[in-house]
């Protein structure tokens, strides 16, 4: 008597039409995963592209040490909303005397200081806006280099600027961030949708623009 390939019971008739003989169970199991296999499919992929997807661990760890920063300041004593020109030298602020008398990690530690409360929640939100883009854009590696990049040459720019005013702030590493992408946006490569290409230059364009206005009413 003919067997089934798959669980080995007894058939009563053969049927070599159909190939390997195989009982009506063991069938109608084969059929029952065949019909479930492109359900199950697509969510594979979607975890699998849900992986891949990564929030933008080195934004958040830039907002991070900057916020971080500012409540070590005000929990040792330092005004939350006007901190005063000697306590923001005391954290590391850019001052022209200082720093080019030989204090140059100034150049970098102003960057993660911020002049009051306002100063620090208008950048942290400039940074996460514009951070979380660049970090997909130019990937982690590149968006960290253009960060510490422009942020220098945006605190050497303000001691060649005013040399005796005590400065700090992201702004230098973000107005460096949205020039980035304007240039990659404008003139890179890319396969983003013509549509959301010229949205975002329009919002950069404005961001930079409004930015540098209020920067030389100061």
């Amino acid at each position: 008597m003919p067997q089934c390939v798959k669980c080995g019971r007894v058939l009563a008739i053969a049927s070599p039409a159909e190939g390997a003989p195989v009982c009506p169970e063991c069938r109608t199991g084969v059929a029952a995963q065949a019909a479930a296999a492109p359900q199950l499919a697509p969510e594979r992929t979607d975890r699998k592209a849900e992986r891949r997807v990564s929030p933008p661990a080195l934004t958040l760890a830039l907002i991070a040490i900057c916020v971080l920063v500012f409540i070590a300041m005000t929990v040792r004593g330092v005004s939350p909303t006007h901190p005063s020109s000697p306590q923001l030298l005391r954290w590391g602020a850019d001052f022209g005397p200082a720093t080019l008398g030989g204090q140059w990690w100034r150049l970098l530690t102003s960057v993660f200081l911020h002049i009051g409360i306002l100063h620090l929640a208008v950048n942290m939100w400039c940074l996460w806006d514009l951070g979380a883009l660049a970090e997909i854009v130019f990937g982690r590696i590149t968006f960290a280099a253009i960060y510490l990049l422009t942020g220098l040459a945006g605190a050497i720019t303000s001691v060649g600027w005013n040399p005796i005013a005590t400065s700090a702030g992201a702004s230098g590493a973000i107005f460096g961030i949205a020039g980035a992408l304007i240039a990659y946006f404008y003139l890179g490569h890319h396969r983003f949708p013509p549509a959301a290409v010229k949205s975002t230059l329009r919002s950069l364009l404005i961001f930079a623009g409004v930015n540098l206005f209020l920067g030389f009413r100061k």
